[in-house]
């Protein structure tokens, strides 16, 4: 599989992204803070600059947008889609579904996804929830292709927003040009910041092309949903979105549009929460693991049971310990992969497991290598 870095900013994310912040008041700061409260040992001073920059770039690009304008309610005001539904804006239900991230401009992305629209009125499609309120997936074979209409109301939306994304997508050229229109002009102020303070977009590809090194995307999008099927697709491109912080966008190459390509877009923040999936998801368990071995009675029964195995009403015995005792010390080492456990009708017998410890100590070594690597 070919994979492909692209760490040039894709505007019409960027600027829908940005607006989307902007109007309903979402501050990059917050968004730092968040993180460092979940992610505090996995960040560096690049990644706090890297935050507090958008923040400033959002409030000097926004400082004449009117939050409270029609055309920037319409399309940027937050919307409630249904019971246990995350909010979303309308220019996120127009874009984010389609997944495509093929055109660095404005104006040149907005006709990809008219394009797409229409083929996959060609295609044909069934329409499922998602992040932003939609997903696109293929229409099982034999299928019929159902209408928008009933579509979009079997997703149990609430009435007033169901209309709405049927509006939209009957008439999505035609609102695709309205978005674009009313965005343009922002959209050239962001390039510019963008382009003044590269080293965003310069840093954070250098930081995911050294990742990708020991954690390829696939393992980052199954470290998220495991029961998500991976398709072995011809290319594999990786996008990267400043805006779009704390959120991470896939589509394999089984999606409707991506006919052999797997597409992960990473946002700016998420190199916190890869950095804890790289370093720090097992941190915990081999703590735990350490303190075990670092308790002299353990680690003594640990050696014990190197020389041959017995069980535990007789390691009580020879330790002159009681057996409540002794089973929570077999326990704590058998949980951790240090011992290894053979049932003989009603005893259970322990002795050393040296391929577990060997395991175990590998994986410490390769925690510090990807560190080291990093």
């Amino acid at each position: 599989m070919r994979a492909v870095l692209d760490t040039r900013p894709y505007m019409l994310y960027e600027t829908v992204g940005m607006l989307v912040k902007y109007v309903n008041r979402i501050s990059m700061l917050e968004v730092r803070d968040a993180m460092l409260r979940l992610y505090r040992n996995y960040v560096d001073e690049a990644w706090r600059r890297r935050l507090e920059c958008l923040q400033d770039i959002i409030q000097e690009v926004c400082k004449d947008v009117n939050r409270e304008a029609p055309e920037i309610q319409y399309f940027f005001g937050r919307r409630e889609p249904g019971l246990g539904r995350d909010a979303t804006t309308i220019a996120r239900v127009m874009t984010i579904p389609f997944q495509e991230w093929r055109d660095h401009t404005l104006e040149g992305e907005a006709a990809v996804l008219k394009e797409s629209w229409r083929r996959m009125g060609e295609r044909g499609f069934h329409l499922a929830g998602g992040l932003p309120g939609l997903t696109f997936l293929p229409l099982p074979p034999g299928a019929k292709q159902e209408g928008l209409f009933q579509q979009v109301y079997r997703l149990n939306f609430s009435g007033d927003f169901a209309m709405e994304v049927v509006h939209v997508f009957e008439n999505y050229a035609a609102t695709m040009d309205r978005l674009t229109e009313l965005i343009v002009p922002y959209s050239r102020k962001l390039e510019q910041k963008l382009n003044e303070h590269s080293w965003l977009m310069e840093s954070l590809g250098a930081y995911w092309s050294q990742q990708f090194q020991t954690m390829p995307p696939e393992a980052f999008l199954k470290g998220i949903n495991e029961d998500q099927p991976i398709s072995e697709a011809k290319e594999s491109q990786v996008s990267l979105c400043l805006m779009d912080a704390v959120e991470f966008h896939s589509e394999t190459g089984e999606a409707v549009l991506h006919d052999d390509r797997n597409l992960f877009v990473f946002g700016s923040s998420l190199v916190a929460e890869c950095a804890h999936k790289m370093y720090g998801e097992n941190l915990d368990e081999i703590c735990a693991a350490f303190r075990v071995l670092s308790d002299q009675t353990k680690l003594s029964l640990l050696m014990r049971l190197s020389m041959g195995r017995s069980y535990c009403q007789q390691l009580a015995e020879e330790n002159r310990s009681n057996t409540g005792n002794m089973s929570r010390s077999l326990a704590a080492l058998t949980r951790h992969g240090f011992l290894k456990q053979e049932q003989e009708q009603f005893r259970t017998y322990y002795t050393t497991d040296l391929d577990g410890i060997d395991q175990f100590f590998e994986e410490v070594r390769d925690l510090f290598q990807r560190r080291k690597d990093s």
